[in-house]
């Protein structure tokens, strides 16, 4: 994130991996850092130069995010839920690569700042060739499962469901068309917002790590399960 106060942008480096600046340095989002109330004021926009975007889709019904692909690969608006199969708005995410603009001020309480995003990290796709399957048979039940070191997970800051209606001239999150205060402190009257389709957008990163998914068969039907995991490991 870039301080646009010089004086606290030398004291302060404010960085992170995008797996959390997505949710910590979106658009209206505060930390505290240095004894420094920070407050995220926009996203850095580069003139040429745009955000990738990616599909997915979010079900109510079950609580499923599904990966959908990169913007431009599939152009439909609205695919069935592939778990209850109830039609689902496809909704986009941008990767805000450039990075984050943000103002500080002294902290004024020691109660520090309310978390006002919530991300939700769920299984994309992985590499075919990487797969290894394999099958387990044991008493009364089925397993199988396939290993992968090169699965893709997406991490999605939906703003609370809200999304975020960013300008696409300063990079200010405003969710209406008149003339705003842009990150650098200036007048923007920039009336064009970073939409598809005309909806607003959600924040978002895609990371490789290993993924373990299971599939449990018992033999007399009580019970079936398929689940995708990231495996999290630690060392001592």
């Amino acid at each position: 994130m870039k301080l646009m106060d010089k004086s606290n942008r030398s004291n302060l480096r404010l960085q992170r991996d995008l797996k959390l600046a997505v949710s910590e340095y979106a658009p209206g989002s505060k930390l505290v850092a240095n004894g420094m109330l920070i407050e995220s004021t926009g996203l850095k926009l580069i003139d040429g130069k745009q955000l990738p975007l990616h599909h997915y889709t979010y079900c109510k019904s079950c609580n499923k995010y599904t990966y959908v692909g990169k913007y431009g690969v599939n152009d439909e608006t609205e695919i069935p839920c592939d778990k209850c199969m109830d039609p689902l708005r496809v909704k986009y995410y941008a990767i805000p690569k450039f990075g984050f603009y943000g103002k500080a001020k002294e902290l004024s309480t020691e109660r520090r700042p309310d978390k006002a995003y919530g991300s939700r990290v769920f299984f994309a796709d992985h590499a075919e060739e990487s797969i290894q399957p394999l099958h387990v048979e044991g008493n009364g039940y089925e397993l199988d499962y396939l290993y992968s070191h090169y699965g893709n997970l997406s991490i999605v800051n939906d703003n609370k469901g809200q999304q975020y209606f960013v300008c696409e001239s300063c990079g200010s999150h405003v969710d209406h068309k008149r003339a705003h205060t842009s990150p650098l402190g200036h007048k923007c009257s920039s009336k064009k917002r970073l939409t598809v389709r005309n909806a607003p957008i959600s924040l978002g990163h895609q990371f490789t790590t290993d993924i373990l998914r299971m599939s449990f068969n018992f033999n007399n039907g009580s019970f079936y399960t398929n689940q995708t995991k990231p495996i999290l490991s630690c060392t001592r």
